[in-house]
């Protein structure tokens, strides 16, 4: 293999790196008298997909179980969004109060109106969790387990949030995960980042999400800093040393 070849694969090597995508099931939701799903008002993320996900306390749910834990895992099949709920952290054996739920992932009613559901889309999920204590040691069993898609645009055709913004997204920034309202519903136009609900990779007191919090993957704010440096630095390096060797002595 020639020097010009090697630097090329270096090149390539630094600038493109893989990353790990879960899978979310999202959600459109229409009119009661929508029938045909023709205009959505609301666009949202059921949730991560294929993953046995903790629910914290049941009893917030008005649901009993004999473990005292709650969890549910959302699954997919060519026509039907199935989700089921589980008193144990291997969701194996499904709950019968409640019910698994099986929906049509084409147009069909959901409680008030009427709803839409999509499959395998792929995210990077953001995970986090409420501790107890101040070093982020021991998790609040009482509280969900947070598994958010990063960078997908939840959406209302009206402005419900605050400030009546109409999107709302949470992005992985240079100091964590970062939650930003959107004048519009595409998540574009002006937008107010919600400096309260930040969450970094270190310990804080957060009031907005109810005790201490920490991200536990999916925006290694580390990561980011060093990457964004180092990716910029080395392949600049490779590019000038081949400026200056030519193209005949890379041959």
């Amino acid at each position: 293999m020639s020097l010009g070849s090697v630097l090329l694969f270096l090149v390539i090597a630094c600038v493109v790196s893989p990353s790990h995508a879960d899978m979310f099931v999202l959600s459109t939701i229409f009119e009661e008298d929508d029938a045909n799903c023709s205009t959505w008002y609301e666009k949202d993320y059921e949730g991560v997909q294929d993953a046995c996900q903790s629910l914290g306390d049941p009893s917030q749910y008005g649901v009993s179980t004999d473990t005292g834990k709650y969890y549910t895992k959302r699954t997919c099949t060519t026509t039907h969004f199935l989700q089921a709920w589980y008193d144990e952290p291997n969701c194996t054996t499904p709950l019968e109060d409640p019910p698994p739920q099986s929906r049509a992932l084409a147009c069909a009613p959901r409680g008030r109106g009427h709803a839409m559901y999509s499959c395998n889309e792929p995210y990077t999920a953001a995970r986090w969790s409420v501790y107890t204590d101040t070093a982020c040691q021991t998790k609040d069993n009482a509280s969900l387990a947070q598994v958010v898609p990063v960078g997908f645009c939840r959406a209302r055709r009206t402005g419900r949030w605050e400030f009546s913004s109409k999107g709302r997204n949470i992005v992985c920034g240079a100091s964590g995960l970062v939650t930003t309202l959107w004048e519009n519903s595409d998540c574009g136009g002006s937008s107010t980042v919600k400096n309260d609900t930040l969450i970094t990779s270190d310990c804080n007191d957060n009031s907005y999400h109810g005790g201490h919090v920490k991200i536990e993957s999916g925006c290694d704010v580390g990561a980011i800093d060093s990457t964004s440096s180092s990716s910029l630095r080395l392949p600049g390096v490779l590019i000038m040393l081949c400026c200056l060797l030519g193209p005949r002595n890379l041959q």
